[in-house]
């Protein structure tokens, strides 16, 4: 389950429930909807007319005198007709995927949120990539602790093994303990504890598996091995963003960087600009400042692409051991770098 996915689940048990009175209500945006105070305010007012309570304030109050509370009056009212929950105003979720994406002409409705501008106990739920929060405090948000955010991680192997088996259960396919075993195995272990590649390796199997009747042999295997190899690299090439791809000297120069064993120092964000600049000069390019512009944009577009992702040590790197065989290896040859 992705992080896209992990928002919509999270809204969908946990907020605007008519049986929880404490349950929050999620406003769910674009990134786009905190471009500005104002906007991300009529957001907020226009969720609450459409929230389970809405009906019930409006035959309380009659609906020209609900339109006209203020929004921080919207939710105490809307907290009290809710009994013996008189003292506390109902919470708020906002909640918007892709925060990556937000940048210095958001910073209104993000500083309204930050700084608690419309009197309501607002929770902001982001979920991005791994540079969410660096673009965070480009738009003007300072006091970032790190315990505010939550890393999705890989799979144990335990899970993954276990995922394989749950869909072995569900087809009936037949073999003896030892090659379900096998399979299982291969299959979760070839995906390196990446959920995304698991899927992949069991779509690949069932398809496998489909066309052999449910049985489970050791030419079924190869097969399927080699299938799911196909669709990991077919998967790597489609997270190249043509930016990236316009510039595969710099990006393999970068990988190696990341991939190597240099200290920690030589692997933040500043240092591996440094080294596409550097990396840009060799092919002719003038050092000045729209290369390093361009070079920025480049690391940027990696880590938007995946094949960058800060890890817990505060230094950059590729996070998937086949991704990065693929670019130092298949990559750098198919380019010739």
């Amino acid at each position: 389950m992705g992080k896209t996915a992990l928002l919509r689940r999270f809204v969908d048990v946990h907020c605007n429930r008519e049986d929880d009175p404490d349950s929050p209500m999620a406003v769910v945006l674009d990134f786009g909807g905190l471009r500005d105070e104002r906007d991300l305010g009529e957001a907020l007012r226009a969720a609450a007319r459409n929230a389970p309570w809405w009906r019930k304030m409006v035959s309380a109050l009659g609906m020209d005198a609900a339109k006209r509370l203020k929004l921080s009056s919207t939710f105490k009212a809307a907290k009290s007709l809710d009994p013996g929950n008189r003292s506390r105003m109902r919470p708020v979720c906002v909640v918007v995927d892709e925060i990556q994406n937000v940048g210095p002409e958001h910073k209104s409705g993000l500083s309204a949120l930050h700084n608690a501008s419309f009197g309501l106990p607002i929770l902001p739920v982001f979920a991005g990539l791994g540079d969410s929060f660096d673009a965070l405090r480009e738009a003007g948000i300072s006091r970032l602790s790190d315990t505010a955010a939550i890393h999705l991680g890989l799979l144990s192997k335990e899970e993954a093994r276990e995922a394989v088996g749950i869909l072995f259960d569900r087809h009936r396919v037949a073999g003896g303990e030892g090659e379900r075993g096998r399979w299982i195995a291969t299959i979760a272990d070839d995906c390196a504890r990446f959920p995304q590649h698991l899927h992949v390796g069991m779509r690949e199997a069932a398809r496998v598996l489909a066309e052999r009747g449910g049985i489970l042999d050791p030419d079924g295997l190869v097969e399927t091995r080699r299938l799911g190899a196909e669709s990991r690299r077919r998967y790597y090439r489609g997270r190249l963003s043509p930016m990236v791809e316009d510039q595969p000297e710099t990006l393999l120069a970068l990988a190696r960087i990341a991939s190597g064993n240099e200290p920690r120092r030589t692997k933040t964000r500043a240092r591996l600009v440094d080294a596409a600049v550097e990396q840009m000069r060799t092919q002719g390019d003038a050092y000045d400042a729209p290369t390093r512009g361009e070079a920025r944009r480049i690391v940027n577009a990696m880590i938007h692409d995946g094949i960058l992702q800060i890890n817990h040590i505060g230094s950059y790197e590729v996070p998937i051991p086949s991704m990065r065989t693929w670019l130092l290896h298949d990559y750098a040859r198919e380019v010739g770098a």
